[in-house]
């Protein structure tokens, strides 16, 4: 956050630096299951990657695209208004999680690949002869 009055503490709360007080419990944390536009948010704030750890994070839509982090505050509006509407065109975002092994992975919107904590950065690629 760019305001000099407050900080974010190590367990994701927005606090107040003149007296150290708590302003918004869990703003920046990173949710495994996303039910409201605040929890998509929060996890937003915390980063695409674990801590600790330095884990890769993706989103999961209920159809069961991947999406980047930067696809996901791109299009913010459209995923804040499917929450609150409880339809589905797409963009409901009802997960975030680590990609562990699939070095293919991309994101269903931009085609960027997402990382891959372990195994081979791209599989798709075909092995050397």
């Amino acid at each position: 956050m760019a305001h000099a009055n407050f900080f974010v503490s190590s367990s994701g709360d927005l606090v107040r630096h003149s007296n150290c007080e708590t302003v918004r419990a869990r703003f920046a944390f990173q949710r495994s299951e996303i039910e409201t536009g605040a929890d998509l948010r929060a996890t937003l704030r915390a980063g695409e990657f674990t801590f600790p750890g330095g884990y890769p994070l993706y989103l999961a839509t209920s159809d069961g695209a991947a999406l980047c982090f930067d696809c996901a505050r791109a299009n913010l509006r459209e995923i804040t208004e499917e929450i609150r509407g409880n339809y589905s065109t797409g963009w409901r975002v009802v997960a975030s999680g680590v990609n562990w092994e699939d070095g293919a992975l991309r994101c269903d919107h931009c085609g960027h690949q997402i990382p891959a904590a372990y195994g081979d950065d791209d599989e798709s690629q075909e092995a050397p002869q």
